[in-house]
């Protein structure tokens, strides 16, 4: 069984030898963190085929710029701080013609799963598998509501389950700022699911 201490040095010596061209290294951190990446990067856009562009463009500039990790935080944090500001950046620079498709993004969504209707829970209580598919479909909307801050701080604490402090430094902010946007983030998404109380 493989501690933290170990994954970490594991991982450190990873980083080292990708950053010296070894990139069977820098596959075993591509194969390591990818997913989270991907997750973090689709909780802010909420859009599968953006997430994955955006995904793959994070790699690429992790690729690029990997002789520039200094080690003064973890690689994670690194990592996730440059994923964040790519997706910050894709979603400003298409505010206007973004399409977010909350069905297809549920589906994709690991951590928030929709209430599937089908003819066997239709049956034992149709009004209470309406009534969730609903709530569902509202906690989505109310989701990409949010401005891309308050939504990547929650994502990054609720999905990711990621620290104040390790948000704060991803996000380049304080650690006030941080639970500022979570905390107004619940408290939107809280109003607009009021009706279901």
């Amino acid at each position: 069984m493989m501690t933290e201490s170990s994954k970490l040095e594991n991982e450190a010596q990873w980083v080292a030898a990708a950053q010296a061209g070894d990139q069977q290294a820098f596959k075993r951190l591509f194969n390591h963190h990818y997913s989270r990446v991907y997750r973090t990067v689709f909780g802010v856009l909420r859009h599968e085929d953006n997430a994955q562009e955006v995904t793959q463009q994070v790699w690429v500039k992790v690729w690029k710029k990997l002789d520039s990790f200094q080690g003064n935080s973890a690689f994670s944090t690194w990592l996730y701080r440059i994923a964040t500001f790519a997706a910050l950046d894709f979603v400003r620079a298409n505010k206007k013609h973004q399409k977010l498709d909350s069905i297809d993004a549920s589906e994709q969504d690991d951590e928030i799963k929709t209430i599937q209707l089908t003819s066997d829970n239709i049956d034992e209580n149709p009004v209470a598998s309406l009534k969730s598919a609903e709530i569902m479909e509202r906690f989505q909307m109310a989701i990409e509501k949010l401005n891309e801050n308050h939504r990547t701080a929650l994502v990054l604490r609720e999905i990711e389950g990621l620290s104040y402090e390790e948000i704060a430094d991803i996000m380049n902010c304080k650690i006030g700022t941080v639970m500022s946007r979570i905390f107004n983030a619940r408290k939107a998404i809280q109003k607009d699911l009021e009706e279901f109380k």
